[in-house]
């Protein structure tokens, strides 16, 4: 009786064992998502750019009277850069003032007489043809007084034009002529550049992981080794990746309170600090498919796939974006899990 109560136990225990086994969920380890002060920081070399170059040119010819700047001067927009002679402008706008003068006493003339016609007419004292010449004589009066004030206006730009201002504030970097010099138009004159706020040009790896994140960076600048106090702020970005370098062109502007030069040699670092941090995880728990990135996540104890989009590494740990606070991030070897496993998270009753 004893040895066939054994065999009984013996042919029962794997259909017991299999439905324990079956029973029972896989268990993995988690880490619970939580911003932490963990942030990467990357170096850039870049060359300072003024915010602002501004060539001027001259927009019309003359001799070269007064040059009432030099290299290096600051400007501000408005102020008089160099002086042409402008006799011979000064005398054709006193002409064209005085064409507008005569072209509007002989319109104030024909008018009257035009409407002195209209009134005959009505009287049946006046013939067809000569109200029709009264009304072309002053109609055509009208026209020479508005081409008359044209003609005074484009005068008067000429004129003005042997003064050639500045038109942005900044700094002379360049001074192409001289005084008794000929100028024509369109010839170069000098070159402004307003540096009061200054661009540098990072160009970041299409490989990089800061590009995911570009407007969540935080930019500094280090000029001459040393840390520039002001940060700067994301002024433009690219449309797309310069396909011969495979990098994209970020710009990042700068207050200039007069210690940055343009064209100085410069280090960019960018980090993605932010006032709440980061959220890691292992690098061991982001995985790869054809869709992207995923993590997986315990909910209600079964398993789902997150989509995040990773920001750099941080020791072994990735930095991350996609998760919530909160979220159960399994931990555990991954090689048998998939979306929808039910698993018991360890230390867990």
């Amino acid at each position: 009786m004893k040895n066939s109560t054994l065999v009984m136990l013996a042919a029962l225990s794997p259909t017991v064992l299999v439905a324990a086994h079956a029973n029972e969920a896989t268990q993995v380890s988690v880490q619970t998502a939580q911003f932490q002060p963990i942030y990467q920081t990357k170096t850039y070399s870049t060359g300072l750019i003024a915010s602002e170059r501004v060539q001027i040119i001259a927009l019309t010819t003359g001799f070269l009277e007064n040059k009432r700047v030099r290299n290096g001067q600051t400007v501000k927009e408005g102020d008089l850069l160099v002086e042409l002679e402008d006799i011979d402008y000064a005398i054709e706008h006193k002409k064209a003032v005085a064409n507008v003068s005569l072209a509007k006493a002989t319109l104030k003339e024909k008018k009257a007489a035009y409407e002195r016609a209209v009134k005959v007419r009505k009287g049946g004292d006046l013939s067809e043809s000569t109200f029709d010449s009264m009304e072309a004589a002053y109609e055509t009066a009208k026209a020479q007084y508005e081409l008359a004030i044209a003609t005074e206006q484009r005068a008067k730009v000429e004129l003005e034009r042997t003064k050639i201002r500045a038109t942005t504030s900044g700094k002379i970097t360049a001074l192409y002529v001289d005084e008794g010099q000929v100028i024509s138009r369109g010839d170069e004159v000098s070159y402004i550049v307003n540096d009061a706020l200054i661009d540098a040009v990072v160009e970041i790896p299409s490989s990089d992981s800061f590009i995911n994140s570009i407007d969540n960076l935080s930019a500094d600048l280090v000029v001459n080794n040393q840390p520039y106090a002001d940060n700067g702020k994301l002024f433009a970005v690219d449309g797309a990746i310069d396909p011969r370098k495979g990098t994209l062109r970020v710009r990042y502007r700068f207050e200039n309170k007069g210690d940055l030069l343009d064209g100085q040699f410069a280090k960019v670092v960018l980090s993605n600090v932010s006032e709440r941090g980061n959220i890691v995880v292992p690098q061991a728990s982001v995985l790869t498919d054809r869709q992207g990135r995923f993590v997986y996540v315990v909910v209600d104890g079964k398993i789902e796939a997150k989509r995040v989009t990773t920001h750099g590494t941080h020791e072994l740990n990735e930095i991350v974006e996609g998760l919530s606070v909160g979220d159960q991030v399994i931990t555990s070897a991954t090689m048998k899990l998939y979306p929808g496993l039910e698993v018991q998270i360890k230390g867990n009753p």
